[in-house]
């Protein structure tokens, strides 16, 4: 947390550094970074944000330090207005690290960077730097999604994913209006859900988890690629305005603490009046995926006279997914 006072007398060639209480957090989410840094520090509508870097290039800390800070208060803005809740947390710092083994990672004011995601130069494509922005926007979602409020237990690991992606794809796309972002969407993750999801070894979105040791068994195309699908339906089986209103609801309900999955869907029940349970429990909790068959029946003149679409599980069981459509 931020730093409370500092201890000058030199105590055995160190010197003695005291911070603030820090704020309740999920253990994993706690971290110490350590090692030769240079540091920067940007204020912004009077948030003060602090970064440390090991960056050597000048040209890509110089085209790229201002970008960095402007896209976490953009963030930060938008996502204080989407969950009308404020920043949760005393601060918002960041670390970049080479060779780091993800591309960030949420901890409590301390977010720590793959330091070649950040830092650009000159010539950097429009989607080099849509991939830094929307890094940024993901973990700095993280801070009301898995930080604020955390999965009960990694069952719902993939909760936390999901929203970060969904929020990053609604704060960061209106800037970048020259790329499609419906046609990469659909190429970047329908074809990857569907080759893992039509396999008979796929798995639902939602997987029990008893040993934590297996939880690197949970990743994959079916939470990084069906769930974003799914939750791209379920706005719009509730409609932009109920969802929004049921995200904060839940934001507000389970701040500091933990809900699963089924906390959110029992809020956003209540503000329709289709069947979420039902909906959630075939999307979310069953694997699979279901094939349409049409059949037209034609008149002598060549007309048609009926048409009839057929739904049935690829694997065969006796699941239905429902799907609902709203007037526009």
């Amino acid at each position: 947390m931020p730093l409370r006072e500092i201890d000058e007398v030199n105590k055995n060639g160190f010197t003695e550094h005291r911070f603030g209480e820090s704020d309740k957090m999920s253990t994993y989410l706690f971290s110490f970074v350590a090692g030769k840094f240079k540091s920067e520090e940007m204020a912004i509508a009077n948030f003060p944000m602090k970064m440390l870097y090991r960056e050597t290039d000048e040209e890509k800390i110089r085209y790229s330090i201002d970008s960095i800070f402007q896209l976490h208060h953009s963030s930060k803005l938008f996502l204080e207005f989407y969950n009308d809740f404020p920043f949760p947390f005393q601060k918002l710092n960041f670390a970049t690290i080479p060779g780091f083994q993800y591309g960030g990672m949420e901890h409590v004011g301390a977010i720590q960077y793959k330091e070649s995601s950040l830092f650009l130069d000159g010539s950097a494509t429009e989607n080099r730097k849509l991939g830094r922005a929307k890094l940024i926007a993901h973990e700095t979602s993280h801070m009301w999604f898995g930080d604020l409020v955390t999965m009960d237990w990694f069952n719902d690991v993939w909760m936390k994913e999901v929203f970060a992606n969904f929020m990053a794809d609604k704060i960061v796309n209106p800037t970048f209006p020259s790329i499609n972002h419906e046609l990469a969407f659909m190429v970047g993750h329908y074809p990857s859900a569907y080759g893992e999801d039509r396999t008979k070894g796929t798995n639902p979105i939602r997987q029990e988890l008893k040993n934590l040791n297996n939880a690197g068994s949970l990743y994959g195309s079916i939470i990084y690629n069906k769930a974003p699908i799914m939750m791209r339906q379920l706005e719009a089986v509730l409609g932009k305005e109920n969802f929004q209103m049921g995200i904060q609801e839940y934001i507000k309900t389970y701040q500091n603490s933990n809900a699963n999955w089924n906390d959110l869907v029992k809020i956003l029940d209540d503000r329709t009046d289709i069947d979420l349970l039902t909906w959630s429990n075939v999307w979310v909790n069953s694997s699979g995926r279901p094939i349409f068959k049409d059949s037209v029946t034609y008149t002598e003149g060549g007309k048609i006279s009926s048409f009839e679409l057929r739904q049935m599980a690829e694997d065969a069981s006796d699941y239905i997914w429902p799907r609902f459509s709203r007037s526009p």
